[in-house]
Parts: structure tokens; sequence; C-alpha cells
């Protein structure tokens, strides 16, 4: 999906043959010619200008948390447990 152009050229799926220093055309994709991807459609790539560098962000506020909640699960479910055998 990069880099991102206002018109792409067609989708090119090259293979290399590093032993032979060649780069060449693959096959398999004559057989996708004018297929849409169904997992990533062309109207789903997202924002090309998105830059999460320029977006303003607030820090959220640290929730209260009870005596309970600071407690690591590992004695929560022991005092649970615990309770459950008396």
């Amino acid at each position: 999906l990069s880099p991102w152009y206002s018109n792409p050229p067609s989708f090119v799926f090259l293979d290399y043959d590093g032993n032979k220093g060649t780069i060449t055309r693959n096959a398999r994709m004559d057989l996708l010619k004018d297929h849409e991807c169904p997992h990533h459609p062309k109207d789903e790539t997202g924002d090309p200008l998105f830059d999460i560098r320029k977006q303003s962000f607030s820090p959220r506020s640290e929730p209260v948390l009870s005596a309970n909640d600071r407690q690591s699960w590992w004695l929560r479910l022991y005092s649970w447990l615990k309770k459950l055998g008396r």
C-alpha cells in the first residue's frame, strides 16, 4: 500500500532470482487480474495523508483505584477462593 500515489500504478508482484540477478513478473498475478482483494479493498486503505506526528492528543486522567483494584490478580483470586472455602 505504500508509497501513496494519487493514481496508483496497477499491482505488480515481482520475483527476484538472486542467483541470476534478475527480476521478473510473477506469473500467478495473471490469475488475479481484475480481481479486488477481499481483505484489503481499495476504498479501505486508510488516509494517505495521516501523520501521527501532527495529531494532538490529550492525556487521559488517571482512574481512581480502590484498594481491591490495586491488588494483583492472583491475590484477588486467592481471596475469592479463600472465601469459597469457608
